[in-house]
């Protein structure tokens, strides 16, 4: 397998055009709700960036695709560069200012305030407070008193 990647929109492209003459598949990163086999309409504020697999480009610019689907599905060109723009608003989304809210409370920024409550045992948000073992816990996930007969508040 040879990992390539570009930033460059007309690079990508050919990395994917030589891949496929070579008579190799390209996994590809891009927005698949952007996509036009999606049963949802495009919205610029939400993204599912995930890899692709593209199997097939035939003359007129149609893309073949294979993406979670049993089915074989296809894209134009345009639909498909298009869908690779939407990585990079995501990434954006994810290292710059969040779309609402503190920037602690989305992105990357997020992961790290997370981080750092899964190992802080004394904050009053840490997870070691939050969800501390015993019976408190076990009511918190369980949504219902531990007097309750059935065997999961056994324990």
């Amino acid at each position: 397998m040879r990992v390539q990647h570009s930033t460059d929109e007309r690079k990508a492209a050919a990395n994917v055009i030589n891949a496929l003459a070579q008579g190799k598949p390209a996994i590809v990163w891009l927005d698949v709700m952007s996509l036009p086999y999606n049963a949802l309409p495009p919205d610029a504020n939400y993204w599912l960036v995930m890899p692709v697999l593209v199997y097939g480009y035939e003359a007129g610019g149609v893309v073949n695709l294979a993406d979670r689907s049993r089915a074989p599905l296809t894209a134009d060109e345009a639909q498909v560069i298009a869908a690779r723009d939407g990585i990079k608003a995501c990434i954006d989304i994810f290292v710059n200012e969040p779309p609402v809210g503190a920037k602690s409370s989305f992105g990357f920024d997020a992961y790290l305030k997370w981080a750092k409550l899964l190992g802080d045992s004394k904050a009053k948000d840490s997870w070691a407070v939050r969800f501390a073992p015993g019976a408190a816990y076990l009511r918190r996930f369980l949504g219902r008193s531990c007097r309750d007969p059935r065997p999961a508040c056994a324990a």
